[in-house]
């Protein structure tokens, strides 16, 4: 079954819109410099979002797929690395949902695809939310910020200097809100909503080391704005396996805020010698 193929809900189906729409407004919030600086490109194709980064070919967390959001579509993991090899990328990542039936190990083979990591898909009624004050300043910030912001997003999903710059326009995009934390007058967190209409997603949640007092603050900032602006619900994912573990939004904390569990996300990743450090975003 050389397919991926998706059946789901109409809510679940959303969260997955939202997200691809969240990958989309990335890549159009690039400059054309940035677009020629990175070799971007974003391709829908059969349903499936494919994010291009050709000039980073290394760089799994732009070189990614995302899986249709549409009912009943497919796409084949050939065409998949045919497409990415046209590109000359070294290292791309595939996000499968739970509503597939999981390819074979002599197919993932077949297609030099090995299983690296799954998420926990979550979801949050605002309204459920279960959110206590935090004696930490937190901040939304705009462009004159949006450097530092960039920096920490980059750092979050592994990538190196260069992809700052395309991170660094979501503070001044007017889809997406961005939050930093500071101790001692410095940075020491970031988190990033992308708003579509009364829906949020939570993203690009990057605090250097694991503090849960952190992570709260900082996520239920977020929250709070988002019921600010007449967001009813919030949805995100959780790295259940990462590269670097002490990076990692804990999914206890987004339990604790009234968070719930929805379904598990399988990644694979195209199998090579080469490795570089990666993280999924929150």
């Amino acid at each position: 079954m050389d397919l991926i193929k998706t059946k789901k809900t109409a809510d679940q189906r959303y969260s997955e819109q939202l997200e691809a729409n969240a990958l989309a407004s990335l890549h159009q919030a690039a400059s054309a410099e940035i677009i020629n600086h990175l070799g971007l490109e974003l391709i829908e194709y059969c349903g499936t979002m494919i994010s291009i980064a050709s000039k980073l070919p290394d760089a799994k967390a732009l070189n990614c797929c995302l899986t249709a959001h549409h009912v009943d579509t497919h796409l084949s993991f050939q065409e998949v690395r045919l497409l990415y090899q046209s590109r000359g990328v070294r290292r791309y990542q595939l996000h499968q949902n739970m509503f597939t039936e999981p390819p074979s190990e002599q197919e993932l083979r077949m297609h030099k695809l090995v299983a690296r990591g799954a998420s926990q898909m979550l979801e949050l009624i605002i309204s459920d939310a279960e959110i206590s004050a935090q004696k930490i300043v937190i901040v939304k910030i705009s462009h004159n910020q949006a450097w530092d912001f960039g920096v920490m997003a980059s750092y979050c999903l592994g990538l190196d200097a260069q992809a700052v710059s395309l991170f660094s326009q979501l503070p001044i995009h007017p889809d997406w809100h961005v939050f930093m934390s500071y101790e001692n007058y410095l940075p020491c967190g970031v988190a990033a909503l992308f708003i579509q209409g009364t829906n949020a997603w939570l993203d690009l949640v990057a605090i250097p080391e694991q503090k849960e007092r952190q992570q709260t603050a900082l996520i239920s900032r977020c929250v709070q704005y988002a019921a600010e602006v007449g967001c009813t619900k919030v949805y995100t994912k959780c790295c259940l396996q990462s590269a670097l573990p002490q990076n990692s939004v804990s999914s206890g904390v987004l339990l604790n805020l009234g968070f719930r569990k929805t379904y598990i996300r399988q990644t694979y990743t195209n199998d090579s010698s080469h490795t570089v450090p990666h993280l999924c975003p929150s």
